[in-house]
């Protein structure tokens, strides 16, 4: 995301990656709480939900979202990755991180569903053969998956697309 002039971090939280570029990284969440701890630090944020990302299309070179979709239903996940298509411009990255399905996934109440990357890359890749969502408009090309391990057991992981 390093040639990225605008990134948006979709679930910022106390705004640890907004930090890493204070400069063009914009932050959302729901949380009002971490919304005002990243205030207080200077850090440009807004209000708002992954279903109803409240930017105008094609507004982001980049979009990054870590820990946030395993929280949502399957029809806020599909609803997101509408939005996250629809604010990105063309050729703009999205970076998608997320636990998986392993031994410690439910220790935390508010994980509702594991998401493999394959989940995601159905509608934003490929053609989704899904009467429930269909296929995604915008489509997008796949760059990277990185896997996160814990004791020789698969965690989690890291997506890296680009639309195109």
């Amino acid at each position: 995301m390093q040639h990225c002039r605008r990134i948006l971090d979709v679930g910022c939280g106390t705004g640890e990656f907004i930090k890493l570029s204070p400069q063009k990284i914009v932050g959302l969440d729901t949380n009002r709480q971490t919304l005002s701890i990243c205030r207080r630090q200077g850090l440009k944020v807004k209000s708002g939900s992954a279903t109803k990302i409240p930017y105008p299309p094609a507004n982001f070179d980049g979009l990054h979202c870590s820990h946030v979709i395993e929280h949502l239903s399957p029809l806020q996940v599909y609803k997101f990755l509408q939005e996250s298509a629809r604010v990105l411009k063309p050729r703009g990255i999205l970076v998608i991180s997320s636990p998986v399905l392993w031994s410690g996934f439910y220790d935390n109440l508010t994980h509702l569903k594991p998401y493999p990357p394959r989940a995601i890359t159905r509608y934003l890749v490929e053609t989704a053969p899904d009467t429930t969502y269909p296929a995604i408009k915008s489509k997008f090309a796949f760059v990277a998956l990185h896997w996160r391990y814990r004791y020789f057991t698969k965690t989690g992981y890291t997506l890296v697309l680009k639309k195109c």
